[in-house]
């Protein structure tokens, strides 16, 4: 009966990591206010916001999170990317913008971020399509406006 019993709680987890594991994968989209949402995949976490004019995408992560992430987009949404911003220099973060330069987005850094990049390419980074200097920038896309501090 305990053999049973161990057999029964072992089956149990492997079946509910199983689903967890697909759920991270698949990744999930969660609206914080009115068109600004969170996505995340496993422990990468992004966001996006959608304006009139098309969508706004923060942190692109690499390749597999930006697939993802563009999919989850498209069911909020089929309005165009029009930009993908890289908050910062490390590759673990900025990587997988040519998911969205493909998309037609602009890809967004500073351009210390940028230099650094070059310099110091990661496994699956682009350089920046709009470079920007400076302690503070905006974009405005519809309705909505970034600031980049």
């Amino acid at each position: 009966m305990r053999l049973l019993l161990r057999r029964a709680l072992a089956a149990a987890a492997i079946l509910l990591s199983s689903a967890a594991l697909a759920s991270a994968q698949e990744g999930y989209v969660h609206e914080l206010a009115p068109n600004f949402y969170s996505f995340g995949q496993g422990n990468a976490h992004s966001m996006f916001m959608v304006t009139d004019e098309g969508v706004a995408v923060f942190e692109t992560f690499n390749t597999g999170h930006s697939q993802a992430m563009l999919a989850a987009i498209r069911e909020v949404t089929d309005l165009p990317i029009r930009y993908a911003f890289h908050t910062h220099n490390h590759w673990d973060h900025s990587s997988g913008g040519q998911v969205f330069l493909d998309e037609g987005a602009q890809t967004v850094m500073h351009r210390f971020a940028d230099e650094y990049l070059e310099a110091n390419p990661g496994p699956d980074t682009t350089r920046a399509s709009v470079v920007w200097e400076g302690e503070q920038t905006e974009f405005t896309l519809g309705s909505g406006f970034i600031t980049r501090t």
